[in-house]
């Protein structure tokens, strides 16, 4: 629909007025008008809103979870983040179970109670909220507000954080379904299934890889290479699932860098580097193959690029195959000016 602004509205009001009574800006007419042309305005823009939900390829938050639900599809809720922490005081107090501590902004539990013995102990932790903010890399240093210690740090980085599936990605996954409808156990019901999984934002599936009955499903995630936790749940969970007699063998993509060079007709390459990177990341995210020519537009598209000359992927100006078992990524980006605007 289409949504009228107050001031639209407002001047309408006016130009329809047609009793002998002040309405210039600063009348208490105009102030009455100007109030119900802005309640009026908020109710054009809430009905657009409404209306949006009603189609899935617009729907957000909870209404892209009900409506999605009315197919039988429910958002990935995600994972919180674990690992082992190493508490260090000269105490021989005991660590209690739910104590809080915290870093990078990020809160974490104990998930058991521990004696210090020799000055340090180590404790099984979770992070509060779901989320990839939680998988915090080694030698990283905690804060703890409710006891005192000399030092609160992980030996191994946190892993298994995982975030809640974004309403793009939820969308993707649906109408990706819809539209490669897996039936009986064929390649796309594979593709489907794994992508139920929390971590898991692609797959490739291969069928007879290792003979009869035997199926391949190669997994990724948001950066392409998923945890060994990731690749487990995957297997588990097609497991429970598929066709009776099939053997699955579930692995995780390993990134296959592509390195972009090109001579660019441009003021500031350092932006259109990064602007690059990210529509270029998307396209190979959706993509399982790299087209020169796709890869060629998405830069000379940009609006700040004028020309593009000498442009190369891995020094080569020819598409690039890539087995199952490899998703590309966005590696090394150097553009040179051969120019100003």
């Amino acid at each position: 629909m289409k949504v009228r602004s107050k001031e639209d509205i407002l001047s309408s009001m006016i130009n329809n007025f047609n009793m002998d009574i002040p309405i210039y800006e600063g009348t208490i007419t105009h102030a009455i008008f100007s109030s119900v042309a802005n309640a009026i305005a908020r109710e054009y823009t809430i009905k657009d809103e409404e209306e949006k939900q009603i189609f899935l390829v617009d729907g957000r938050n909870d209404f892209l979870d009900k409506r999605a639900w009315e197919f039988g599809y429910d958002r990935k809720e995600g994972k919180n983040a674990r690992g082992i922490i190493t508490f260090v005081t000269a105490s021989t107090e005991i660590v209690p179970e739910g104590l809080t501590i915290s870093c990078n902004g990020v809160d974490f539990v104990t998930l058991h109670a521990g004696q210090l013995s020799e000055n340090s102990v180590d404790i099984h932790i979770m992070a509060v909220n779901v989320g990839s903010a939680g998988n915090i890399k080694a030698e990283s240093n905690f804060k703890c507000e409710e006891m005192y210690f000399e030092r609160i740090y992980n030996k191994e980085d946190l892993t298994g954080g995982i975030d809640i599936e974004s309403d793009e990605d939820f969308n993707t996954r649906f109408f990706y379904t819809q539209r490669n409808k897996g039936t009986s156990g064929n390649e796309d019901h594979y593709n489907e299934w794994a992508k139920e999984v929390d971590g898991v934002v692609d797959s490739k599936t291969t069928g007879l890889k290792y003979g009869n009955g035997t199926v391949e499903v190669v997994v990724a995630g948001a950066n392409n290479v998923v945890s060994s936790e990731v690749v487990n749940a995957t297997k588990v969970h097609i497991d429970s699932i598929k066709p009776i007699g099939a053997s699955v063998t579930v692995k995780s993509m390993s990134d296959y860098s592509l390195s972009i060079t090109a001579k660019v007709k441009a003021s500031d390459v350092k932006g259109i580097e990064k602007e690059y990177r990210n529509i270029a990341g998307d396209y190979l995210l959706k993509s399982n193959e790299v087209i020169y020519s796709k890869m060629y537009s998405l830069l000379a598209n940009i609006e700040s690029v004028a020309d593009v000359v000498d442009f190369k992927i891995n020094g080569r100006t020819s598409n690039i195959k890539i087995d199952s078992q490899q998703k590309a990524k966005i590696g090394d980006i150097k553009f040179e000016v051969m120019g100003d605007v």
